[in-house]
């Protein structure tokens, strides 16, 4: 399966484009998610919390279903349900982006998934009028008829006459499709952006109707393929079938577009012009069915006197270049001239931070080394000019960790992670609520804690410190899973290098009651489950209680049904209850799949004790 980036992509797009096939691109609910309308599981909680009489036939498990939670939802209340996030919703980048390469002819066609009006939004603010169809009211024999470029909803609109929310609807209207969607497939190349493809009725058809004429692109959040694609399309069509890491939707699209030439938008850069040009389309006024006068002409004059004032400003000059992503030029500038103009310096500093990001992500992490004193120094130009930047200081913290992580000295790897603690806590003096480097932070102490224990210096200290910055901001996490999820392992590993359990068991009991009670009310969130069975497997490890292993592979077993390779912890417990056979299946398991990433953690993790001598861990451990 070969790698492809966005750069890549960009020059597949212009090929197609030049042999007049541009490509066709799906969107799904990732691409709105920044505008402000929910994902699936968002809306899920808020019907479970807003119709739980309307809920009242549903069982547990199917109360956290998009479509079962749907199906019981008359049609008036679930186009309320979705109306009132679309009527409030911004437009976002991602769209901007898209209807600026429709303009430019990159996509010939949409299609969607989402209910919203987004990307009609985005058109109009650029002056781009595509072609509208809905495919729930449409006659499908007749899709030949289509004039592009053209934007297709998928399932209905939000001020439609249909929308498809439930199951039985999703899987009736995919059957209907299925010759369109191979004509669309098997005519020109495709990209998917923001839809997971996970437990839907489309995606079969999409398996079954792809048959390789042309490159498929697929675009998601997490670093690795998931496993839904790999084991369909890129399995059968590795060669023409691609997966591509990008980060959201916004970035995505935005770094798509510079790639091509073609961002930004002349609207944000003389918007003068750009009304200048609308106002062109706009026919003389008529003052007699005879006569006709230009009633524009002292306001055109205006625009374009105003439009060479604008162009003239100097932070006019390094916002374009900001947005073009000129982060060379625009540093050069400044280096130059050393400009003073607040709004210029904000620009220039986020120059020096992009150029950083980019420098450190466009090589591997284990040769960050090549670049890393460009790197730092880039960052830290950027803190000078503007000390607030908080993801610069909190990126600093990141670099120090992951070099920490990779030298063989404890002693370097002490003083590494020491030095990302620091950076976090500057990133969360400037910006507290910042949950990334809330939970750096808490992964740092973690860290430097198993150094500690290497070096049998006290660990413990480092894990108290974990615990009491993570009680001090449980207002601010209380929401956020996966905090809560870092804030339960601090908690495990603190318990297993100390025997501070007076400290330790009054968090870990109030703890628990917070996550169960959220569990009630968010059912399979992965971070709670996996945070409970951890907590239960720390209590059993602190009281020999069996209610609390089977309290924990409750929950375990749950995140297993939802994630067959999230079984690390259930190993755990098998270990620390002496189920050795089962514990070595899970492990086999994991590293048979290649989910076993971090064995260095197997080697200090105390629950694994009882393993570490037998043949088939030290097996485990060679590979």
């Amino acid at each position: 399966m070969s790698k492809y980036s966005v750069k890549d992509l960009a020059q597949f797009l212009k090929k197609s484009k030049e042999s007049g096939s541009p490509f066709v691109l799906f969107t799904g609910a990732g691409c709105s998610k920044s505008a402000g309308i929910p994902l699936a599981g968002e809306l899920v909680d808020e019907i479970n919390r807003d119709f739980e009489l309307e809920l009242k036939g549903l069982s547990k498990e199917d109360r956290q279903d998009y479509g079962k939670c749907m199906s019981v939802l008359v049609k008036e209340d679930r186009r309320k349900l979705i109306s009132n996030y679309i009527n409030g919703a911004k437009i976002n980048w991602t769209h901007i982006a898209i209807a600026l390469l429709i303009e430019k002819g990159y996509f010939q066609r949409i299609l969607t998934f989402n209910f919203d009006n987004l990307l009609a939004r985005s058109s109009g603010l650029l002056g781009l009028y595509p072609a509208t169809y809905d495919l729930t009211t449409a006659d499908l024999d007749l899709h030949n008829l289509i004039v592009e470029p053209a934007v297709v909803h998928i399932h209905g609109q939000s001020h439609g006459f249909t929308l498809l929310n439930t199951d039985e609807e999703t899987s009736k209207h995919a059957e209907n499709l299925e010759h369109f969607i191979a004509s669309t497939l098997n005519n020109s190349p495709t990209l998917f952006v923001g839809y997971s493809g996970c437990a839907d009725a489309f995606f079969p058809i999409l398996e079954k109707k792809y048959t390789g004429q042309h490159r498929l692109f697929w675009s998601g959040r997490v670093e690795d393929s998931p496993e839904h694609l790999n084991n369909s399309l890129l399995k059968n069509y590795g060669s023409f079938a691609h997966y591509i890491r990008g980060e959201d939707s916004d970035i995505f699209f935005i770094e798509l577009a510079r790639e091509l030439g073609c961002f930004p938008p002349k609207i944000f850069t003389d918007p003068y012009k750009h009304l200048l040009n609308e106002l062109s389309h706009v026919t003389d006024f008529p003052v007699h069915e005879t006569t006709h006068t230009d009633i524009f002409v002292n306001i055109k004059k205006q625009l374009k006197r105003d439009s060479e004032r604008y162009l003239k400003q100097s932070t006019i000059h390094s916002e374009k270049l900001l947005l073009e992503g000129n982060y060379d030029k625009l540093i050069s500038l400044y280096e130059s001239n050393r400009s003073q103009n607040k709004n210029v310096l904000n620009d220039v500093s986020l120059a020096y931070f992009h150029k950083a990001y980019k420098l450190q992500h466009s090589v591997e992490s284990k040769d960050i080394h090549e670049v890393l004193d460009d790197v730092i120094t880039l960052y830290e130009n950027a803190l000078a000019i503007n000390p607030n930047l908080s993801f610069a200081h909190n990126n600093l913290g990141a670099l120090n960790g992951d070099l920490a992580k990779q030298t063989f000295s404890n002693n370097e790897a002490l003083e590494l992670h020491n030095r990302a603690i620091e950076k976090y806590k500057m990133a969360i003096e400037v910006e507290p609520k910042m949950a990334l480097s809330n939970q750096n932070l808490l992964l740092a102490y973690s860290e430097i804690g198993d150094v500690a224990a290497h070096l049998d210096l006290d660990a413990s200290i480092y894990f108290r410190l974990a615990c009491e910055h993570a009680s001090s901001i449980l207002p601010i996490i209380e929401n956020d899973s996966h905090l809560l999820h870092c804030f339960s392992y601090v908690i495990h590993r603190f318990n297993q290098v100390s025997n501070e359990h007076d400290f330790i068991s009054p968090i870990l009991n109030e703890l628990i009651l917070y996550l169960e009670k959220m569990n009630n009310k968010v059912q399979n969130d992965l971070d709670i489950l996996g945070a409970l069975g951890l907590l239960y497997i720390t209590k059993f490890s602190m009281n020999s209680d069996n209610k609390n292993i089977e309290l924990a592979m409750s929950y375990m077993k749950i995140v297993e049904t939802i994630d067959e390779f999230n079984i690390y912890d259930m190993g755990c417990a098998f270990a620390l209850t002496n189920q050795l056979e089962k514990c070595r299946e899970i492990f086999e398991k994991m590293n048979n799949a290649g989910k076993l990433q971090n064995k260095k953690h197997l080697l200090i993790d105390k629950d694994l004790e009882v393993i570490r001598e037998l043949d088939w861990f030290k097996n485990i451990m060679s590979d």
